[in-house]
């Protein structure tokens, strides 16, 4: 189904795309209120709200997509919370954070898009640090920085900005 929703979205069918992430995102939360124990099916839950909020952010929808934004970090943070050592749901909690900040950028606040790229560059340095060889680590951290600096940029604090991108 999400294919299907990809499609739609990809030629230009908003409205066809939302009716299909609408059926995916029904099954998810089906499947998570039946098992709620199971972080498999929380997680896809998570990665469909996350979905559903590119989508209505893609369709000129803030405060939709900030709904569905926050319902994805409300299940990143309890994964996190539930297991803290493993980096896959660290990781997932960094992306809802630059999802919020990404979205608090193109509102134009400024501060609480900065407070969750800070918090989302927190967890990507301590995965960074935790295995140095991985390439995705060390790029979620690039990605940090350079989400920083582009927001430093844009409220005129460019020295902040030039220490993210030297970074």
């Amino acid at each position: 189904m999400i294919l299907l929703c990809d499609l739609m979205l990809a030629v230009g069918q908003g409205d066809q795309a939302n009716a299909f992430f609408e059926k995916s995102l029904l099954i998810r939360e089906r499947l998570a209120r039946s098992e709620p124990d199971r972080a498999d099916f929380q997680r896809d839950l998570s990665v469909s709200y996350e979905r559903m909020g590119d989508l209505m952010l893609a369709l000129g929808q803030g405060d939709p997509a900030k709904a569905f934004f926050e319902k994805a970090l409300q299940i990143a943070e309890r994964l996190a919370r539930s297991e803290p050592d493993r980096a896959d749901f660290q990781r997932d909690l960094s992306v809802s954070y630059n999802k919020l900040g990404d979205l608090m950028r193109a509102l134009g606040q400024g501060d609480q898009a900065k407070a969750f790229f800070e918090k989302s560059l927190q967890i990507a340095e301590r995965l960074a640090r935790s295995e140095p060889d991985r390439a995705d680590f060390q790029r979620d951290l690039s990605v940090s920085y350079n989400k920083l600096g582009d927001l430093m940029r844009a409220l005129g604090q460019c020295d902040q900005a030039q220490a993210f991108f030297e970074k």
